[in-house]
């Protein structure tokens, strides 16, 4: 139903905020000394989620503001993604600066992980000696794996989506809500990820 009807709800999940929450809260298990053992696994998964949190955005904000979008979404990169939002907003985002500067990294590291091929490494001569000790190189994911970059990839992912948001005229109260409801042209805002803020 929409609006022209006398009697409707709408009622509206941005997926991107979800995701965002996932980036959060793994993160937040990072910081927690219990949850050591378990460091590379959830800086991996605050780092990728971060990654789709602005995948998802970028199709968010395709399907708000531009009437030409459906056809593209599939199409196109997410570097292509941004290129069309820079040019229909008028600006050029700065690829040497935070928080743009970080973006080819978000999306490098995604790539590795969803196109993830099997690495081997060989080690020779004196290198098999430390085997016991723990000095295997890593692999190219696991070079990227880091609790600053995790966090990097948090607030630069924050930074980005509020910039791209305000640039784009959206109302800055629904930024991160989990859901808008509109029942008979009464809305309402809800942040229903639990112990998650969007500040």
């Amino acid at each position: 139903m929409t609006a022209n009807h006398q009697n409707y709800t709408k009622l509206t999940k941005p997926t991107y905020s979800y995701l965002r929450g996932i980036s959060y809260h793994t993160y937040e298990l990072v910081l927690q000394p219990e949850e050591e053992e378990n460091k590379l696994s959830n800086c991996m998964i605050s780092m990728l989620f971060s990654a789709f949190c602005l995948e998802a955005f970028f199709n968010h904000l395709g399907n708000e503001k531009l009437t030409f979008w459906s056809p593209l979404k599939e199409k196109l990169n997410p570097r292509e993604k941004l290129e069309v939002f820079a040019k229909v907003l008028s600006f050029k985002p700065n690829f040497g600066n935070r928080p743009y500067q970080t973006f080819g990294d978000i999306f490098n590291f995604r790539n590795l992980l969803v196109h993830a091929k099997t690495e081997s490494i060989i080690l020779e001569g004196e290198s098999l000696l430390s085997l016991g000790v723990h000095t295997i190189p890593p692999t190219k994911w696991e070079q990227q794996i880091s609790p600053e970059n995790a966090k990097k990839f948090l607030d630069d992912t924050k930074a980005i989506i509020y910039d791209l948001y305000t640039r784009s005229g959206l109302p800055a109260d629904e930024i991160f809500a989990t859901e808008i409801s509109d029942v008979n042209g009464s809305t309402a805002i809800n942040f229903k990820i639990s112990g998650y803020s969007s500040s």
